[in-house]
C-alpha cells in the first residue's frame, strides 16, 4: 500500500504535526518538543523565484527581503533567526555603537525600530516620534530614511550632551593606542581605554548600560560583576567558552552583544 501523503507541516525536530504551515511572518510553535519552526528557504530558489513567491504572498515577502538587504548593504547587522523581516543593526555614531533592533513585517506600513535608553536621551524623543516615522507613507517611504534621520539626529545632538572629559578621553585613547587589537575593539564598540585595561559598554535591550573591562594581561581576562551574570544568565556560554580558548575575544564580545539584545 501507498503511503498517504498529507499536507499537514511537521516540527523541524521532532517530526510532529504542526498546528499550521509555517509562513515567512509567522512561524509555528511545536507543542511537543518546544521548537519554533521557521519558513525556510528550499536550496538552490531565490526569494525572487515566481514559482516560489505565489506561495509567499509574494509582494508583501520581496518588499521586506528587499528592504532588509538594502539595510544590511548599509549597516552592519545580520538577521535575527531564519526571519527576513527581523533584523539587529549597529549604527556607529561618535564613540557610541548603538545596536538596534527592526522588524519589518508589516511593510510597506511602518516598521518598529528599538533602540537603547542611551540613544533615546541622545535623539531627545522615542524613535517612533522622529518626522520620518510620523510622516510614514506606504509604498513612498523608505526604513533607510528613518536610519538616516536617526544617524543626522544622533551626531548633531551628541556633541551637545557629552562631557568635554569623555571627548578628551576617547580622543586620546583613540589616537594614543596603536595596538591592532585594541583599535578594532574602539572602531566596533563604545569603548575606551586606560593604561591597565580596556572598558566597554554594552547596551541591553532592556535599556541598561553594562559595563566590561578587559584587563591588558596576556590572555585579556574580562572582569564583569556577578550581578550582571546573574541577571544576564546566557552572557556565561561566550565568557566560559573565551575563558576556555574555544573562541577568541572578538567572537566572545559578538556573542555577548548579541545575548544582551534579545
Amino acid at each position: 500500500m501507498d503511503d498517504i501523503k498529507t499536507d499537514i507541516a511537521q516540527c523541524n525536530g521532532c517530526g510532529a504535526p504542526l498546528s499550521g504551515k509555517p509562513t515567512i511572518n509567522h512561524p509555528i510553535h511545536c507543542g511537543y518538543c518546544d521548537l519554533t519552526n521557521y519558513l525556510k528557504l528550499p536550496e538552490n530558489i531565490s526569494p525572487e523565484s515566481s514559482s516560489y513567491m505565489s506561495d509567499l504572498e509574494s509582494e508583501s515577502y520581496l518588499e521586506i527581503y528587499q528592504e532588509s538587504q538594502k539595510i544590511l548593504e548599509n549597516f552592519p547587522g545580520e538577521l535575527i533567526g531564519e526571519e527576513v523581516g527581523k533584523l539587529r543593526i549597529k549604527m556607529q555614531v561618535g564613540p557610541y555603537a548603538f545596536p538596534l533592533l527592526l522588524v519589518l513585517d508589516d511593510l510597506p506600513e511602518r516598521p518598529y525600530i528599538d533602540g537603547p535608553n542611551k540613544m533615546r536621551e541622545v535623539l531627545a524623543c522615542e524613535i517612533s516620534e522622529l518626522e520620518s516615522m510620523k510622516n510614514w507613507s506606504p509604498g513612498s517611504s523608505s526604513v533607510l530614511d528613518v536610519l538616516e534621520e536617526i544617524y543626522n539626529k544622533s551626531e548633531e545632538s551628541l556633541p551637545k550632551i557629552m562631557e568635554p572629559s569623555v571627548k578628551t578621553s576617547v580622543s586620546q585613547t583613540s589616537s594614543k593606542d596603536r595596538d591592532p587589537f585594541v583599535q578594532q575593539i574602539l572602531e566596533n564598540y563604545d569603548a575606551s581605554t586606560t593604561k591597565k585595561a580596556i572598558i566597554i559598554n554594552f547596551y541591553a535591550q532592556t535599556g541598561d548600560v553594562i559595563q566590561f573591562t578587559i584587563k591588558r594581561k596576556k590572555n585579556f581576562p574580562i572582569g564583569l560583576e556577578n550581578e550582571i551574570l546573574q541577571r544576564y544568565p546566557l552572557i556565561r556560554g561566550p565568557l566560559e567558552d573565551y575563558a576556555k580558548g574555544r573562541i577568541d575575544l572578538l567572537t566572545a564580545l559578538a556573542e555577548i552583544e548579541k545575548l544582551l539584545y534579545i
